[in-house]
């Protein structure tokens, strides 16, 4: 046909690909039907806006997503081809479907979880398709019960019924409807029994808006924290309530009584000056999120991504949760323009011209971002330095926290700028960027920058200075870094674990490095200061100190630090508890 708006095409052409099964072949004429219709100057709001060429948008990144291999079983199946033949003829439960999938999903499985709970729940097509979605994203993957002593599995079809039936309750705090699948994750993956569920339910009594108190309603047990002894004896919410705990406690309780509620949480941890430390945030209101049990002036913790399993930042996880950043209506604008763009694999222009649509529609959403770097790597690499320069500089100011990206980008920098420039101007641009790692990130939050991206900048500059067999340029780059940074015991550890591996190669500059180390322990770190969480903090310092020293054959000038540490921390026992 001359465009996809062609009603009788259209149906013939879906009627054909359910009969003959051939949906590869489908997809692809549904792209090149897609090409015609959306010719010159045509945008994706145009394309969006064709009764027959919205749809079609929509099946092809729907068949992209899940080829014939994958979806020929789901049909062929008997409890799963009814829910895929209903699919296959919704677009927009297509589109819902898309618009939250991950690469890292495990998609034909999450489809087959989706299938099962409509079968049981015909609201999952409808009212609660966003929870049923989340529940099958989450759960495409085994989690376990934490603290179960035999392991058990949670069940996506138990899960997304206990979220429904409170729901329509009228037990949650939380307005399930209402939420994206992508806000849903942090509800429904918290790794607790369905008997703690309905316990929180019932017992934890807090506003949405001041969940973080919650945290702080468990009374902390400083004899668990010196000792390491569990007062527990089934480690329920119930227990730590009634017993208290230590900060992992207090976020375990806080956060996940908060998920049971329908509000979505997670639980951060990371180390500071204080040492590891564990917190909660909440999301407080509609893109709002709050946290609670924060030191501030900590470097950005870790949490885990319910859906992927995989451990981010918490600089990228406030920017992946601001929806004033990227909204539902601002994520769903940017992917729709990146389909169009799959549609056009062997344009590269005209693909480019949709990639620069989804990025101005979501500038702080990732993929666009990535789709528009690899665009460039795969058809400007010869763009001159100074337009990839400012492109890889624009990309780390927007994107410095989101690590697969960073990746890329400094794969591309050493490719299409190292190989063309003079290593001077290259050690310009990475000490200019290390200076921006010092900026502090989140003022709810109260943290300072990511302690990963700073290690990696340094080792990015190391690594040139050890190309180029410049030892003093190492030692000069981590005695500054120790200098500007190295005043708690998370980042000296991480910058003195990095600076002796660069230099245990040769033993008398190993043996260097050692002496440097300890003299800076002793003047950013000190020994023996202040409370027992202030002295633990200090020893794990001086103890990555010894570790060094002992690596590099000073067995007897690592054995002094360690019986100090010892000496130091029976004191500090004797005065916690």
């Amino acid at each position: 046909p001359a465009t996809s708006e062609n009603a009788t095409w259209h149906r013939e052409a879906l009627a054909l690909a359910k009969k003959s099964r051939q949906w590869d072949d489908y997809r692809d004429l549904l792209g090149r039907s897609l090409q015609a219709f959306a010719a010159k100057d045509v945008d994706t709001a145009t394309v969006l806006s064709g009764a027959h060429a919205g749809p079609a948008l929509i099946r092809h990144a729907f068949l992209t997503a899940v080829p014939g291999s994958l979806l020929t079983p789901l049909l062929k199946d008997d409890a799963t081809r009814p829910f895929m033949e209903w699919l296959l003829d919704t677009p927009e439960a297509m589109q819902a479907f898309v618009v939250a999938l991950s690469p890292k999903d495990d998609t034909a499985k999450a489809l087959g979880i989706w299938a099962v709970i409509a079968v049981e729940n015909p609201s999952a097509r409808t009212d609660y398709r966003e929870l049923a979605i989340a529940c099958a994203l989450v759960f495409d993957r085994t989690i376990k019960v934490e603290h179960d002593r035999y392991g058990a599995k949670i069940d996506p079809l138990e899960r997304f019924s206990a979220f429904r039936e409170n729901s329509e309750a009228g037990r949650l705090t939380g307005k399930i409807k209402q939420m994206t699948a992508a806000d849903l994750g942090w509800v429904v993956g918290v790794p607790v029994a369905p008997k703690e569920l309905e316990w929180a339910v019932k017992k934890a009594d807090f506003r949405r808006k001041s969940w973080g108190q919650a945290y702080g309603s468990i009374k902390y047990d400083m004899e668990k924290a010196v000792t390491g002894k569990s007062p527990y004896d089934e480690y329920t919410f119930a227990e730590i309530q009634k017993k208290g705990g230590t900060c992992g406690d207090q976020a375990y309780f806080s956060a996940w009584t908060a998920c049971a509620h329908g509000i979505p949480a997670a639980i951060i941890s990371g180390d500071g000056a204080r040492g590891p430390h564990a917190w909660m945030t909440w999301q407080a209101d509609e893109g709002e999120w709050k946290f609670s049990g924060r030191f501030s002036g900590y470097p950005a913790g870790k949490t885990r991504n319910p859906q992927t399993g995989e451990s981010m930042s918490e600089e990228e996880f406030l920017r992946l949760s601001d929806k004033k950043a990227s909204s539902p209506a601002q994520v769903l604008k940017a992917r729709q323009a990146l389909w169009l763009a799959s549609v056009y694999p062997n344009t590269p222009d005209r693909a480019a011209f949709f990639i620069a649509e989804a990025v101005k529609a979501a500038p702080r959403l990732t993929d666009p971002s990535a789709a528009l770097l690899t665009y460039w790597m795969n058809h400007r690499g010869t763009a001159p330095v100074e337009e990839w320069t400012t492109l890889l500089r624009d990309l780390r100011n927007d994107f410095r926290d989101a690590a697969a990206l960073m990746a890329t980008a400094n794969e591309a920098e050493e490719k299409f700028v190292f190989a063309r420039g003079d290593s001077t101007a290259v050690m310009k641009d990475l000490r200019r960027e290390a200076r921006k790692v010092g900026d502090t990130a989140g003022p709810d939050a109260g943290m300072t920058t990511d302690l990963g991206r700073l290690t990696a900048g340094l080792r990015r500059q190391a690594d040139i200075f050890q190309t180029n067999r410049d030892a003093e340029g190492i030692r000069s780059l981590y005695r500054r870094a120790l200098a500007d940074h190295g005043d708690d015991a998370a980042t000296f550890k991480a910058l003195t674990k990095d600076y002796f591996s660069y230099c245990k190669a040769d033993p008398d500059l190993a043996a260097k490095v050692c002496r440097e180390l300890e003299s800076a322990c002793r003047r950013s770190i000190g020994r023996g200061q202040g409370d027992w969480f202030d002295v633990t903090s200090q020893n794990s310092a001086w103890r990555a100190v010894a570790a060094c020293y002992k690596a590099a054959g000073d067995n007897g000038k690592a054995d002094v630090i360690l019986r100090d540490c010892e000496a130091r921390e029976k004191t500090a026992t004797k005065k916690a508890i």
